[in-house]
């Protein structure tokens, strides 16, 4: 697991394909509209190129879920709707290439993100990691200085991060992430935030690491239980400024 960028451990390395013509549709213009919503153009190719190339689903469907499988996580809802449409049709196959799955792989996934929008088939393997996030600007991350505290918001996969004096939004599941500067914080994330630096036994599970802690070991920044996922933790390793999240037991 890398601890210089930020990345999905979901995510393997794609080989670039060729953008593939889509029926009635304008495929640059897909891209286009993928990129816009957060998603990565390479990967997007490829995903869409799979999908096309297993044949049978409809090309607003296999955009679709192209663009949340590249990253386009206000996607999420959607690419989910567009899931249980095409379960158990002649499209099923087409939608489950784009994922990386066989068709029968289709209808659990699709079930198991519903209640743990973290889960991935080998988030097993990763015991329990799926995803970096943040790093430092210098090395192409987004922050200057590591995280100080993080809020576990009540919207699903939702942290405030504290980042020296600047507060970031992080939302997250187990393809992609949107972390997203926020200039204005709502007074409750200022009022979470005194309460993650003091109390390290706060409601919401937030343990910054006690006095005199060896200074190599991670620190919980926030932890919470959405769903069926378990408590999953926003967890600062040492010496690093990126941020790892973690379901299950921290």
């Amino acid at each position: 697991m890398s601890m210089r960028l930020p990345r999905h451990l979901a995510n393997n390395d794609v080989t670039p394909a060729g953008l593939p013509p889509l029926e009635g549709v304008d495929s640059r213009a897909a891209l286009d509209a993928a990129v816009a919503h957060g998603a990565d153009a390479t990967r997007f190719v490829v995903y869409l190129a799979a999908g096309v190339a297993a044949g049978g689903g409809a090309p607003i469907d296999l955009i679709g879920l192209a663009a949340w499988r590249a990253g386009a996580l206000p996607l999420r809802d959607d690419a989910l709707a567009r899931i249980d449409r095409i379960t158990g049709t002649e499209a099923e196959a087409a939608g489950a290439a784009v994922l990386g799955f066989d068709a029968a792989g289709l209808a659990s996934f699709a079930e198991h993100q519903r209640g743990d929008r973290w889960w991935w088939p080998g988030r097993e393997e990763t015991l329990g990691y799926v995803a970096s996030v943040g790093g430092f600007v210098g090395l192409g991350g987004a922050w200057k200085v590591p995280p100080r505290c993080a809020v576990a918001l009540t919207e699903p996969g939702a942290f405030a991060i504290l980042t020296g004096d600047q507060w970031w939004r992080l939302d997250a599941d187990a393809w992609c992430s949107r972390l997203v500067l926020v200039d204005d914080p709502p007074a409750l994330w200022l009022d979470e935030a005194r309460g993650a630096e003091s109390d390290a036994s706060s409601p919401s599970g937030r343990a910054p690491s006690a006095p005199g802690a060896p200074t190599n070991m991670p620190r919980v920044l926030a932890r919470r239980t959405w769903g069926d996922a378990g408590a999953v933790s926003l967890v600062l390793p040492a010496q690093t400024y990126l941020a790892w999240i973690h379901v299950g037991v921290q």
